[in-house]
């Protein structure tokens, strides 16, 4: 019988993620690669059904108790959508590192389809580009009815199904991802940000409008217009630079998409304006549905069926290997929490699945300034009087002398070192 194989020979033949494992979930390939995180396809352990999407935030994030706590809340509250067009929330967790599980769903990202289309020297036709905008904006209207906003719209977060369907994804972290200033390194995430968001805004339907707007244009451009070689150049273009729109926009469609990137959010349309002057320029086109998307997308997707790029592959590597550095500290230490086990929200004498996440990983407390307590200002003034040689008039002086403050505590001269050494107020911490 052949002798084992050595175990770092063992180890090298698989890959980083087979090692990590996120409560019941285990990790397999990566899908995609984010400005916030990784989704992983994954399998719960010990359970033959089939394989989920979960989305895991960059360990940068993570340690971020704040982002912990927000990003639990969100998932929660995803967890009751159930909108026509929108990928759902099925579930969501803790064990010192928080996720987002959502179905598996086939298909083509719109930003591949648009990358192959460019590369072929072809384009995405006219009708295609309204059709799928047309479908979005009614998800849009959906979440924007329950005073939710998509707020990261973008065509890597647009799915187009095996039968021609158009799912959304991507939406239930619009206002917890990197702000601008972390994105200097990643144009094309940057070319995707709303003027206000650039400002430091949080997410509104106007930014779903701005986006709506841009996707079409986008699709039509074959290519986000708003990209550049590097992110200052890519705020410039936002901030200062005419947006040329393309010359398949014209008449109504074109005034109302002009309006819908305008820098201001005040100035913008609504979302229903912006969907009508969509509805208006379809209707003067033959039907275009979801049969003649596939025919459309025939020779384009061919060959388009691998689950990421290599790039993207070695990039969620490189990030499994920091969430498993942080599952390796104290975080890894910290029981396992579903969300869809917790109390349901409402009941009597119960708390919510977020707190019930909360009180098994706490947030770590803020260590409050150190507070020189009148103890130690007494101690310190009996050291200062005896070094004096007026160990005497110690009674008295304490007796009429008005209460002093740490900072007026004066040390003692560096002559004559008191007899115990003396007692230092420290700084007020700042906080983390």
């Amino acid at each position: 019988m052949a002798p084992p194989a050595p175990p770092e020979a063992a180890r090298a033949e698989r890959t980083v993620e087979e090692f990590l494992c996120l409560g019941p979930w285990t990790l397999g390939a990566p899908l995609s690669v984010g400005s916030c995180g990784v989704v992983f396809e994954a399998t719960r352990v010990g359970d033959g059904g089939p394989p989920v999407a979960l989305h895991v935030p960059f360990a940068r994030l993570q340690s971020d108790a704040t982002f912990r706590e927000a990003y639990l809340q969100d998932a929660a509250a995803s967890m009751s959508f159930q909108l026509p067009g929108l990928c759902p929330t099925l579930d969501g967790g803790s064990n010192g590192v928080v996720w987002r599980v959502m179905p598996l769903i086939e298909g083509w990202s719109l930003g591949a389809l648009i990358t192959r289309a460019r590369g072929r020297g072809q384009g995405l036709s006219f009708a295609f580009a309204l059709s799928v905008c047309e479908e979005v904006g009614d998800t849009l209207a959906g979440l924007a009815e329950a005073r939710s906003a998509h707020g990261r719209l973008s065509p890597s977060r647009v799915l187009i199904t095996p039968d021609g369907g158009v799912v959304l994804c991507g939406w239930t972290t619009p206002n917890l991802g990197p702000r601008p200033s972390a994105l200097l390194n990643n144009p094309t995430a940057m070319a995707e940000l709303a003027p206000e968001r650039l400002d430091g805004l949080n997410a509104s339907a106007a930014t779903d409008v701005y986006h709506l707007a841009l996707l079409l244009v986008t699709v039509l451009s074959r290519g986000n217009p708003l990209q550049r070689v590097s992110a200052e150049r890519v705020q410039r273009a936002i901030l200062s630079e005419e947006l040329a729109l393309p010359e398949s926009l014209s008449g109504p469609l074109c005034a109302i998409v002009e309006r819908s990137l305008r820098r201001d959010h005040g100035e913008r349309p609504t979302l229903n304006e912006l969907r009508a002057a969509l509805r208006a320029a379809a209707s003067d086109l033959p039907p275009f549905g979801p049969a003649e998307r596939l025919t459309e997308l025939q020779s384009l997707t061919q060959g388009l069926s691998a689950p990421s790029s290599p790039a993207a592959r070695a990039a969620a590597e490189s990030e499994a290997v920091a969430l498993l550095e942080l599952l390796r500290g104290p975080a890894g230490q910290v029981p396992v929490t579903l969300l869809s086990a917790g109390p349901k929200p409402g009941a009597a004498g119960a708390v919510t699945a977020v707190n019930a996440v909360n009180a098994v990983a706490p947030a770590p407390e803020v260590t409050p300034p150190p507070v020189v307590r009148p103890s130690f200002v007494i101690a310190a003034a009996l050291i200062i009087l005896l070094s004096m040689g007026v160990g005497a008039l110690m009674s008295h002086q304490l007796q009429r002398a008005p209460e002093t403050p740490a900072a007026q505590v004066v040390a003692p001269p560096p002559a004559e070192p008191p007899a115990e050494p003396p007692v230092e107020v420290a700084a007020p911490a700042e906080p983390p």
